[in-house]
């Protein structure tokens, strides 16, 4: 609680500097990030808006996905970045792609005052090349499940654990389903 208090006071920090350093009436700055936001989520919401996964599910992924040290996880469609952080902490490699600059900026602005920890990076997760994970995990609409076990599913190597978020793959079985969440092992 106290990080995320320290977090919003160096926000409005910013934003108070900003506001003088470029003469801005200060109460301008929220509803132009908020209009960035806005912009961003229109690309966004077709994919999978950001909808923020409560602690008992990521509990829950982190413990169906059996993450060990040194492993290579990829959060796809990151949001604010929480599954890379405690895939982070539980000592894996993890890097999150997310579209969405605003969330992205938020991460990296948690990150310099040292409440994150992992890599965020901003771009189309479908374009980049994840075919070294160990673990995948998705937050992402049917769809867009599809699109994935189409296209980035058969790059991945086998015994690679892929952890779905409340939806499933529909053309596989998964090895196993506990509260929605699904776990699917590359053959």
């Amino acid at each position: 609680m106290v990080p995320e208090i320290i977090f919003e006071l160096i926000l409005m920090a910013i934003g108070i500097y900003l506001a003088q350093t470029f003469n801005v009436y200060w109460p301008l700055i929220i509803p132009a990030f908020g209009m960035l936001f806005f912009i961003s989520s229109f690309y966004t919401f077709y994919w999978a808006p950001f909808v923020p996964s409560n602690k008992s599910r990521v509990k829950t992924m982190l413990e169906i996905s059996n993450i060990k040290k040194g492993e290579r996880v990829y959060d796809l469609g990151a949001g604010d970045g929480k599954i890379v952080d405690a895939a982070t902490m539980l000592g894996a490699k993890a890097t999150g792609f997310e579209i969405s600059i605003p969330l992205v900026l938020y991460y990296y602005l948690r990150r310099m005052i040292g409440i994150s920890r992992g890599e965020l990076l901003w771009g189309n997760f479908f374009k980049k090349n994840i075919s070294d994970a160990d673990v995948v995990f998705c937050y992402l609409f049917p769809h867009t499940m599809n699109r994935f076990h189409q296209t980035i599913y058969k790059q991945l190597k086998p015994g690679t654990r892929i952890v779905s978020n409340a939806f499933e793959i529909t053309e596989l079985v998964p090895a196993k389903k506990i509260n929605e969440v699904y776990l699917y092992i590359v053959n």
